[in-house]
C-alpha cells in the first residue's frame, strides 16, 4: 500500500503492524523526533544548514527516516543501509517515487565489526525488529519477542569504515549525521566504524539494553565503547511536546542502562564530541 505521509510518499508492507501501521494510521512515524533532533544539532552548531550535507541511515527499513529527512529538506543527500531484502526493495522504491534517486545511495548490508556473512532473524509482525543473530548470544536470557522461533536468513556484512571508503566523494565528504537503529547490534557497528566515529560527526542512535544483551554484548563492553569514543551524550527530558535535550558526560553512561532497564524499553540518545 502507498500512502502520503509527513515523510513523503511511502509504499509499506501491510503485514508490518508497527512502523507501517503508524504510517498508514497516523501518516507519520517519529517524524517529530527526527526534526527536533536536527533542529537541536543545528542550534548547537553541529550540523550544516538545512538542505546541505548527507545523512547516513543505518538500519534504514523502508526509508522512513532517510526519505523523511530528504522530503523535509533536512539534508541534500542520504546513504541508506538495510540488509533485509523485503525492506530493501521498498527502500529503493520509496527513494525513487519521491524523486530522490540521484540524491541517495541504497546499500544492502548489515554493518558489523568484520566483513563476511551473518544470520539475520526476521520478525513476522514488526519489520523494524529484524535483527542480526549471533550464535550462542543471549541463549540464557529472556525471549520476550519469541526470537527463537523466527525465520533466519543470511546477510552480507561489512564494516562501516570500509563501506564509507567505497562511497562516491560527494556522499562521503559531505557526511553530516549518522542516524542508527539496528536493534541492539549498535556496539558491533561502533567497533567497525572507529574512523568515522572519531570524527566530529554527531550520532543519533537507539539504546535498547535488552537487544544489546541478546546481540551478545555486555553492558560493560557497550559502555566502554561509548566512553572511549564520545565525551558527551544527550537525552530528551521533560514531558510530551515540552521535551528538550539535556547533555551529560559519557563517564556516567552506565546510568542510561539503569534508567531504561532490561525488560524491553529503549531510548534514543545523541552522541557528540562537543
Amino acid at each position: 500500500m502507498t500512502v502520503d505521509t509527513r515523510h513523503g510518499k511511502l509504499t509499506v508492507d501491510t503485514r508490518d503492524r508497527y512502523i507501517a501501521k503508524s504510517l498508514y494510521c497516523k501518516r507519520e512515524y517519529e517524524i517529530d523526533l527526527m526534526l527536533q533532533t536536527t533542529a537541536h544539532l543545528r542550534a548547537c552548531g553541529l550540523l550544516p544548514e538545512k538542505g546541505r550535507g548527507t545523512v547516513l541511515d543505518i538500519g534504514a527499513n523502508m526509508g522512513v527516516s532517510s526519505v523523511g529527512f530528504l522530503y523535509n529538506h533536512e539534508f541534500e543527500r542520504a546513504v541508506a543501509v538495510e540488509p533485509d531484502p523485503r525492506n530493501f526493495d521498498l527502500l529503493k522504491r520509496n527513494m525513487q517515487q519521491n524523486g530522490f534517486g540521484e540524491r541517495s545511495l541504497c546499500l544492502q548490508y548489515a554493518l558489523s565489526d568484520r566483513a563476511g556473512k551473518l544470520e539475520f532473524e526476521l520478525s513476522e509482525s514488526n519489520f523494524g525488529d529484524h535483527r542480526v543473530r549471533v550464535a550462542g548470544a543471549g541463549a540464557d536470557k529472556a525471549d520476550l519477542y519469541q526470537e527463537k522461533g523466527r525465520r533466519v536468513i543470511e546477510v552480507e556484512t561489512v564494516t562501516l569504515d570500509a563501506l564509507l571508503q567505497s562511497l562516491p566523494g560527494a556522499f562521503r565528504d559531505s557526511l553530516a549525521l549518522v542516524w542508527m537503529d539496528v536493534q541492539g547490534f549498535e556496539g558491533f557497528v561502533y567497533r567497525g566504524g572507529r574512523g568515522i566515529f572519531a570524527s566530529p560527526i554527531p550520532v543519533a542512535t537507539e539504546i535498547w539494553p535488552y537487544g544489546i544483551r541478546r546481540a551478545g554484548m555486555t553492558r560493560e563492553e557497550f559502555c566502554d565503547i561509548i566512553r572511549s569514543t564520545w565525551p558527551h551524550y544527550w537525552m530528551l527530558r521533560g514531558q510530551r511536546k515540552k521535551k528538550h535535550f539535556v547533555k551529560y558526560p559519557t563517564s556516567i553512561f552506565d546510568t542510561v542502562f539503569d534508567e531504561i532497564g532490561f525488560e524491553g524499553a529503549y531510548e534514543n540518545v545523541l552522541l557528540t564530541h562537543s
